[in-house]
């Protein structure tokens, strides 16, 4: 099916724009800057929304948005930062960072709109008009000067219709995660208490210990040279992500370069952390991984079963006490990354064993939960993603 292509601009109503600093009322307004918006879920996170008086107000805050304006980010455009302005933020106001668009009703759906921008077509035609090495952007003309393709709009209601059935079924998947993940935190912490200040008074022994005898607590290649398609796979910072390791992307080095860092090799159920940029981030390392090996931004800790379970030992140092700690012995702001000298020395509460094996039987029960919540959400992504691409070559409504 052939649409028109037409430029979002002639489809949108102008945004009015006000400038607090210089208006008569001071009075308080929500203001939604550009970490407002979580740039994975595409929705506005009401909690980093600020509350600011108008003689307080930064520059940047001038437009105002009303219920169901499409909020696009003009920086970063590879990072898709999109979102609809909820009925609670209804007359907010908006950074300039953002594009705003408004719908003209009579010819654009704004449901239809939202998803043209989360496309993969949208956000690829934004990286290639984007200008700036460092800091690449796009001016909200190049936006508004991009094209859409427009069906009638009865056909335009129909596709995100079903982009909007497909859409919160993924969003039940995610909330069902995050269920099962309080739920590990909430008995965690009903069971050991608070790991910051160990509000139940267990013996406190530093991390070193509790590895392996034969193994230390350390990091892995510091050059890692060409990747090798049959080579050994190796654990960047950037492979670690919400507490499992992304195989579909790892990096291979040569057996040779591997051999040279034989010390930091891996086997399966160790713990790897990120000690650089997203540090304190962890993940167990699974089975079709041992032997695995690590780069310099990774660290190694490898649980000796004699003295501590793993389970407890994984969600201690995910608690927000551990994290804490972690975080104060982080140096860095641009480059942030914790020492293994610090990371040894930090000091883990040790509960009995017996208390330690409770806790893991319970959690395998939660964490087997998860585990069907994952894949359903998997699931439910890729569905949701098909989709998205073929609604916009028409292929929802033929």
């Amino acid at each position: 099916m052939s649409w028109l292509l037409e430029d979002i601009g002639s489809h949108i109503e102008i945004i009015k724009t006000w400038n607090p600093s210089e208006s008569n009322l001071d009075e308080e307004f929500f203001y939604i800057d550009l970490s407002s918006v979580d740039k994975d879920k595409k929705t506005i996170d009401l909690a980093l929304v600020q509350k600011v008086l108008g003689s307080n107000a930064p520059s940047r805050a001038r437009q105002l948005v009303k219920t169901s304006d499409v909020l696009v980010s003009t920086v970063r455009p590879n990072l898709n930062g999109v979102a609809r302005v909820p009925d609670k933020l209804n007359d907010a106001t908006a950074s300039t960072g953002y594009c705003v668009l408004r719908a003209n009703k009579q010819t654009l759906n704004s449901n239809y709109l939202f998803y043209w921008v989360r496309s993969d077509y949208f956000v690829n035609d934004m990286i290639s008009k984007a200008t700036g090495a460092n800091y690449p952007a796009v001016s909200d003309k190049t936006i508004k000067q991009s094209r859409i393709p427009l069906p009638p709009l009865p056909e335009q209601q129909k596709i995100a219709s079903i982009l909007d059935a497909a859409d919160n079924l993924r969003q039940k998947d995610q909330q069902l995660i995050e269920k099962y993940t309080a739920l590990s935190q909430s008995l965690f912490l009903e069971m050991f208490g608070d790991t910051w200040m160990n509000s139940k008074s267990w013996q406190e022994t530093p991390l070193s210990q509790l590895v392996k005898p034969d193994k230390i607590i350390t990091y892995g290649i510091v050059q890692a040279g060409p990747n090798i398609e049959n080579g050994i796979p190796y654990i960047r910072t950037g492979d670690i992500q919400q507490g499992k390791i992304n195989t579909l992307d790892l990096l291979k080095t040569s057996n040779e370069i591997a051999k040279s860092y034989e010390r930091s090799k891996c086997s399966s159920g160790d713990i790897v952390m990120s000690i650089r940029a997203t540090v304190g981030t962890i993940a167990f390392l699974p089975s079709e991984l041992d032997g695995a090996n690590l780069t310099q931004g990774t660290a190694r800790i490898s649980p000796n079963q004699l003295v501590v379970n793993p389970l407890y030992l994984f969600h201690c140092i995910k608690s927000k006490g551990i994290q804490l700690k972690i975080d104060s012995y982080t140096k860095g702001a641009t480059f942030r990354e914790i020492t293994l000298g610090k990371l040894r020395n930090i000091n883990i509460p040790l509960p009995p064993m017996t208390l330690q094996n409770q806790f893991a039987e319970r959690i395998q029960v939660i964490e087997a939960q998860k585990q069907l919540a994952l894949a359903s959400l998997e699931k439910s992504e890729a569905l949701f993603n098909s989709l998205l691409q073929r609604a916009f070559k028409g292929e929802l409504t033929t």
